[in-house]
């Protein structure tokens, strides 16, 4: 398969996730705004994190051939992740729920993070192309474990309504988004 295929592909599968996850939008049981606005937030969460990850993503396929079967294989188990990630992003709030989500996200953050190594070891880049991509895959396993380890919170029954899980996740986002801007030397 040609890069521009799988690339083609996977953009397609990254506007689906956005697209269900917009239409699992649903309206409040009752007037509750605050209700209303966890609904909102919590789609908000979701919707950054694909993107964000779709970002990484579309970055990384470039700097690897995408047509030997390790590649494939990892980018079909991303693919599927991806698609998943809307539907547990609607029953988060619930202890499995969110520890799937955790799973799910921490996964995909993962195999990004083998997909940067493939990049270095491949030689895509030279001097600050290298550093680039070996900062791009600390983040994204740093970030993976964080979204491992967010798990434990929801595993504590004093601790499961207080909104760390996603306290943690957003953090983790706006970190791991910010990082980006650092300039690698």
């Amino acid at each position: 398969m040609e890069n521009k295929t799988i690339e083609d592909l996977s953009n397609l599968v990254f506007g689906l996730a956005l697209t269900i996850g917009a239409v699992t939008l649903v309206r409040p049981e009752n007037d509750d705004f605050t209700q209303f606005l966890f609904i909102i937030l919590n789609f908000a969460l979701g919707f950054f994190i694909i993107v964000w990850i779709w970002f990484l993503y579309n970055r990384l396929i470039r700097q690897l051939d995408m047509d030997d079967r390790s590649t494939v294989v990892l980018n079909t188990a991303l693919l599927f992740l991806v698609v998943l990630e809307p539907y547990l992003g609607t029953i988060v709030n619930t202890r499995s729920g969110a520890t799937a989500f955790a799973i799910d996200v921490g996964t995909t953050l993962l195999i990004l993070g083998v997909f940067y190594q493939f990049a270095i070891i491949r030689g895509r880049g030279v001097g600050a192309k290298v550093k680039q991509l070996e900062w791009g895959r600390k983040i994204a396993i740093v970030s993976a474990l964080i979204f491992y380890a967010s798990i434990i919170p929801g595993l504590i029954p004093e601790l499961q309504n207080l909104g760390i899980q996603g306290m943690i996740w957003l953090l983790t986002l706006v970190i791991a988004v910010a990082s980006r801007f650092r300039k690698v030397e």
